[in-house]
């Protein structure tokens, strides 16, 4: 009976380990992962019109992040996290598109289905999309994401 209740008890532990570690991703670069949708845009203290903002999808993968327009890819940009700095930090140097070579620094932000950046030239200390730097908001996307055909 001993053996047996172990036995189970090594099963359930595997199991609820499993199942959590699906759903809650351990670091930020699993956690940013997927389609994002933009829901706030704001350039130099101007806010996007919100037919920019509505077509706008942004997908993290790998180490990589796609950025559509539509369904028009516009651009696309190596990204690296910095989770230990505070406010946490990215970098992203353009790899395609029109700012092909070009590095922003910035800082960003999750919170459960929210994704927040704020970068420029020089890196923000704040989320703020004034001055010389853009901030965006983003909410997960629930999409299914396109198979290149």
């Amino acid at each position: 009976m001993t053996l047996f209740r172990s036995a189970v008890g090594g099963i359930v532990v595997m199991t609820v380990a499993t199942v959590f570690s699906a759903d809650n991703p351990k670091t930020d670069r699993d956690r940013i992962q997927g389609s994002w949708k933009g829901v706030k845009l704001e350039v130099q203290g101007k806010a996007a019109p919100a037919e920019v903002i509505e077509k706008g999808k942004y997908v993290f993968k790998d180490k990589k992040l796609t950025m559509f327009d539509g369904d028009k890819n516009v651009g696309e940009s190596e990204f690296t996290l910095d989770p230990d700095k505070n406010p946490k930090t990215i970098d992203l140097v353009a790899t395609q598109g029109p700012g092909k070579g070009r590095k922003m620094l910035g800082i960003y932000r999750i919170d459960d289905d929210s994704l927040t950046l704020c970068v420029g030239e020089k890196r923000p200390t704040e989320f703020s999309g004034a001055g010389q730097a853009g901030l965006v908001q983003f909410k997960r996307s629930k999409e299914v994401e396109k198979k290149p055909e």
